[in-house]
This record gives C-alpha cells, structure tokens and sequence, in this order.
C-alpha cells in the first residue's frame, strides 16, 4: 500500500512539474501583436515594448480617422491594424511606415518637434529630402534579447512610453542610459 503512495505522488510531482514547466513557457512568450494580414507581408511587424506588460506602438485613434499629424499610443497588443508598420531598412537606420493589414501608407513616425517629452506624430514619408532625418530611427542594442532603443538621426531623442498602462503616450526622450522596458522595442510577427 505504502509503494502504491508513494508511486501516485511521485506521479503527481511529476506532472506538476510539467505543468509549472508549460506555464512558464507561456509567460516566456513575447505577447504578439499585428493583424495576420501584416504578419503575412514582407518586412510589416508589430512594434513591441520591454516592459513587464509589453505594449505595442499603436495609433491613438481607430483606423479609419487616421491622418497625417495623429500621435501614437502604446496600447495592449490586440492584433490591431493600428500597431501594423512595415520597417523600411536605410543602412543602419529605420523607417517606420504605418501599415494597416499589411498595406503600407505614406504616413510615417516623425519626431515632429527636437523638444523633450514632445509626441511622435505620422507625418507624410519624406524619404530623400531634407525632413527626412527626423523619419528615421537608429536600432541601438542596450539590453540585447532582440530589443533596441530606437534614437531619431536628427535629434538624438528616442521613443519612449509614458507609462506602463495601455493607452499611454509615446514621447521623445534622451537616451541617457536606455535601459528602461519603455524605451527598448522588437519587431514582432504575430505567429
């Protein structure tokens, strides 16, 4: 009787082991946003913060009221077409172009003002003029795991959330030391 014990509970140790072992695996997991329609378009990902809770650059209106001059928010990653961007590549920097269900606009993230704590906005792509530098972001690796500070070529500001609650502003800040989970982002697909 006393083998017959003893074999359940190791039995029961074993699968809650496997099963604190999957739940883990599941916080591991980067939260994934994007609509699948980007997630299936060359260079368009979501645009993911390190945070504890991360969240995701995102319009700070629906879809359909976008326009040039319109800030951007982080928001929980909800397979939005808000949060959909496609990552132009120019040399070691990087254009944010909003891109709803994987079809890019001509609205990009600007660093409209060289002012501290002053609000990217989309602002029509500038690509190749004299504007165009504050459309373009540098990836710097502070903390690594595939997450960068993105600094603006023109200004040296980086892209950082207010906060940790969904709905937050995103703001232009110094670099400093960059290693808050606001200010570090990864592309992420959404499978």
């Amino acid at each position: 009787m006393n083998s017959t014990i003893a074999r359940r509970l190791t039995l029961l140790v074993a699968a809650l082991g496997a099963l604190c072992a999957l739940l883990l695996a599941g916080q591991a997991a980067p939260a994934k946003a994007t609509t699948a329609a980007c997630g299936n378009t060359p260079r368009c990902f979501g645009v993911l913060s390190g945070q504890a809770r991360p969240l995701e650059i995102a319009t700070s209106v629906p879809v359909s009221q976008v326009q040039a001059g319109t800030t951007l928010i982080g928001m929980t990653p909800a397979f939005s077409a808000r949060g959909d961007w496609h990552v132009g590549r120019y040399g070691v920097d990087r254009l944010l172009r909003w891109a709803p269900n994987g079809v890019s606009s001509s609205l990009c993230i600007t660093a409209s003002s060289d002012v501290v704590n002053s609000r990217p906005t989309l602002q029509q792509c500038e690509i190749g003029t004299a504007g165009s530098s504050h459309q373009l972001w540098r990836p710097v690796n502070v903390i690594g795991n595939g997450f960068r500070v993105y600094q603006n070529v023109a200004d040296g500001l980086v892209l950082a959330l207010k906060s940790d609650a969904s709905g937050t502003p995103l703001r232009l800040r110094p670099m400093l030391n960059g290693t808050g989970g606001n200010k570090n982002f990864t592309l992420n697909k959404p499978f």
